[in-house]
């Protein structure tokens, strides 16, 4: 490929996908697996609470003892739905692909959950009342990672209440998605009891994604490569696909120089774009992840 085709195919991309991680506007209300199907209607009950802007879901394994169970591993889902080319924002971020969803669906641990990303399966009643920022400029910021925080523990509480446990000690898994890569980085950076960080064609370094994809910097977000004293003591995972225009291996920009240590693996996989064949060989990356370490 010749460079101008190569900037051809990079902007197009651009004008299609960016910042998206899903391929078409969407108005589902919950997200789907690889099937079509319902998560509710594979195991995954809705966890309610408070503040409802993030969905958030839990699959647990009846019959095991949740008391033995030693992680819950969490699925944050993608950016959303497409952009009207470079500057104008969907009307609603739900993404009609979930590939979140996707990769959870595909998890056999006996505690799984599932987080999507502020306003996303919203109806249109809430939807409305749902700051648009949260899915454009802000996406990334302190607001939303704080969002994200206490939609997990209301997770946590919720196993707490299931495991008749006065204290819930549990480590934590999350694997993001994309965008959820970086908003899964960002809560790490903020908790003390994430033991696994795995990404899937995340921006890391959001500074050098932008500058990469010639669009405006997020100002209002915050950056994963920003040195982070709690990413360094984490396992981390962190994959890229080598065709991916979307996302590409050089959005890891900094990020491992101020974030990477002995424990922080980075993987490039030669046949991937940013959404194939993720799902399909899921199961064959989670075994080389931290997320199969003790």
């Amino acid at each position: 490929m010749t460079y101008t085709q190569y900037r051809k195919a990079l902007l197009i991309a651009v004008f299609f996908f960016l910042p998206s991680c899903t391929l078409l506007h969407s108005t589902l209300t919950e997200p789907v697996n690889q099937d079509g199907i319902a998560i509710s209607s594979i195991g995954f009950v809705k966890i309610s609470g408070s503040n409802d802007l993030i969905q958030t879901y839990l699959k647990t394994d009846v019959d095991a003892k949740l008391e033995s169970h030693s992680s819950l591993t969490i699925y944050i889902e993608g950016d959303g739905a497409v952009w009207l080319g470079r500057s104008i924002p969907p009307s609603n971020p739900t993404p009609k692909q979930s590939l979140g969803a996707f990769l959870a669906s595909q998890d056999s641990s006996a505690t799984i959950a599932y987080l999507g990303r502020p306003c996303q399966y919203l109806d249109a009643e809430n939807l409305a009342h749902c700051p648009s920022k949260y899915w454009t400029d802000g996406r990334f910021s302190k607001e939303v990672t704080t969002l994200s925080n206490q939609a997990i523990d209301r997770l946590l509480q919720k196993l707490q209440i299931l495991s008749n446990s006065k204290v819930l000690s549990k480590k934590i898994n999350l694997v993001g998605y994309s965008g959820g890569g970086a908003l899964a980085t960002l809560i790490a950076s903020s908790r003390t009891d994430v033991h696994c960080l795995v990404t899937i064609a995340a921006p890391l370094d959001t500074q050098a994604w932008t500058q990469l994809q010639q669009i405006a910097p997020l100002h209002s977000s915050l950056n994963p490569a920003t040195p982070s004293k709690n990413l360094l003591t984490i396992k981390q995972s962190h994959w890229f696909g080598v065709k991916d225009l979307i996302v590409p291996p050089a959005s890891l920009g900094n990020y491992l120089a101020n974030n990477g240590s002995t424990q922080t693996q980075i993987q490039i996989l030669s046949t991937a774009n940013h959404f194939q064949p993720w799902v399909e060989e899921w199961p064959k990356i989670m075994s080389k992840t931290c997320l199969k370490s003790p």
